[in-house]
Parts: C-alpha cells; structure tokens; sequence
C-alpha cells in the first residue's frame, strides 16, 4: 500500500515548501513536548504499545533515544536529499539497522543537540541542494526508490512518527509505567 498508493498519489500533492514546513511544525511540537521534561524522564527507557510505522525494536526507548534517532536518521536523509539533487545516489545504504540510538545516551546534552538540529537542518539542506525536480532515486526500505521530493516529504513524517512515540513515552512516565525489563515481541 505505502509504495502503490502513499508514495504515487499522496506525495505529489505536497510542494517542496510544504515538506519543509511539516517538518518544523513536527519538530515545534516535538521540542514543546521534551524541553519541560527532567533529565530522567528524557532518560528513561520505557515500553510504548505498538503504533504504526514503529518497528517493535523501537518500542521501548528513552525519550531522548528517540530524539537521538531523529537526529540520525534527519542528518541522513538530508544528505540524501541533497546528494539526488545534484543526480548523484548517497554513500549509504538506507535501512532501519543502521539507524539505531545508544541506551546510554546522555539526556540532556542531546536534547541540547536536538534543538539545534531542528532548527538548521532545513537550512543546512538548501545550502546543499541543486535541482530539487532531479529524477535520481534512492531506495527507501519501506516505500522503494526515491526522488529528493519524495525523501524531503518522508522527512517530516518521520518526525511526526516518532511525536507520537514521545508522546506515548511521556504518557507512559506521568502514568508511572516504566517497565523495567521488558519484551516488546
């Protein structure tokens, strides 16, 4: 369904411009939702219930693994889209393997991090970009090949997966539910 009707149909309706604006109204509530947050609430790892487009391997992560993954994952398909303008393909594969957090991350430096990349990576981008209706395709391991238009519109909905992940994490925190050691299979 994601590479048969989303990718064809949905993508196309949204401008450049557009794209670029979800991902910072994305990243706004995001960062509305973390700077409040304690250093151990951003720290602890907790279980959220399975939620669409989250693999069960990400379901219990810290809130800011989670930030920490956006990061990686935003820092990569920004070159991604920078490289397909030019018509050139990234260095890198794309899979969800690749782009895992560490537990150990440290909570409050990568919120600070967080917050800067949210508000320069649309920037840094355009810096970087040549022709954004270039043809060049780059396989996404969900939706197949795409073109710099398409990976600059999965930008902002990966954002906006992992919101609601923060969400649900922080949910689960005010609610008292850490588990401990739990098995997301």
């Amino acid at each position: 369904m994601l590479r048969f009707f989303v990718k064809p149909f949905l993508i196309r309706r949204f401008t450049w411009e557009q794209c670029e604006r979800h991902f910072a109204r994305e990243s706004a509530k995001i960062l509305a939702l973390v700077e409040p947050l304690s250093e151990r609430e951003l720290a602890t790892r907790t279980l959220v219930p399975p939620q669409t487009g989250l693999e069960d391997s990400s379901r219990y992560w810290s809130v800011a693994m989670a930030l920490e993954h956006l990061m990686i994952v935003g820092e990569l398909m920004g070159n991604a889209i920078a490289e397909l303008s030019h018509g050139r393909l990234p260095e890198h594969e794309a899979n969800t393997a690749g782009v895992k957090p560490s537990v150990q991350t440290e909570a409050l430096r990568t919120l600070k991090r967080f917050q800067d990349f949210a508000g320069t990576l649309t920037t840094r981008t355009q810096l970087k970009l040549g022709n954004r209706a270039s043809k060049t395709r780059f396989k996404h391991p969900w939706f197949g090949p795409m073109s710099a238009h398409q990976w600059n519109w999965v930008l902002g909905v990966h954002q906006g997966i992992h919101r609601k992940q923060i969400e649900a994490i922080i949910a689960s925190l005010k609610a008292g539910r850490s588990n401990a050691n739990p098995d997301p299979r």
